[in-house]
């Protein structure tokens, strides 16, 4: 349990200077979190890189190329890095955040030492983390107005449907829709 940032940027300084120079992913659950971490980093010497969703797909390809070359030792990413990308030497899997859930836990860390040396994952857990889930899980629904305002357009404007226009094409009403999506 790392009580404070500063605790985990203790301990992840640690674990990249144990692996100096060697490959370490570092995972952030937000792209604020990446580049934060990252500046830490540097300022530390440390070099590092940030890959994230955000990226343009020329600077995503030219970080993670440089990553698998062994040019930046250190990459700092959110779970957009990883799918299709087989680095087998990598030495360290940290999460600066849990992550979301544990099969991306396992995904994640898997990517330590595919070489079949010796690796290390590291978790750097805070309650405060898991604040950053509930939001968002919380916000990954559309609010009941917006499924209303919605469907009333639908409703409106659906004249070519294969049941005629309106409410019989859409099945149900608002409220029901907004249910079936738990909100």
């Amino acid at each position: 349990h790392a009580r404070r940032d500063a605790d985990k940027m203790a301990r992840l300084s640690a674990l990249i200077d144990y692996y100096d120079g060697e490959s370490v992913v570092v995972y952030c659950a937000t792209r604020k979190q990446v580049r934060q971490v990252e500046s830490k980093l540097r300022s530390e010497g440390i070099r590092a890189a940030t890959y994230h969703g955000g990226m343009g797909d020329v600077e995503r390809a030219r970080v993670q190329n440089a990553l698998m070359d062994g040019e930046v030792p250190v990459l700092v990413a959110t779970n957009a890095f990883g799918m299709g990308v087989d680095k087998p030497d990598v030495r360290a899997v940290a999460h600066y955040n849990v992550p979301g859930s544990v099969e991306a836990y396992y995904q994640e860390a898997g990517r330590a030492g595919r070489d079949g040396e010796p690796a290390h994952c590291l978790l750097l857990f805070n309650y405060a983390d898991k604040g950053i889930h509930e939001f968002f899980a919380e916000n990954s629904y559309p609010l009941r107005t917006q499924v209303l305002r919605v469907w009333q357009h639908l409703c409106q404007n659906a004249t070519d449907s294969p049941m005629g226009p309106g409410r019989e094409y859409f099945g149900g009403n608002a409220d029901q829709i907004s249910r079936n999506l738990g909100r």
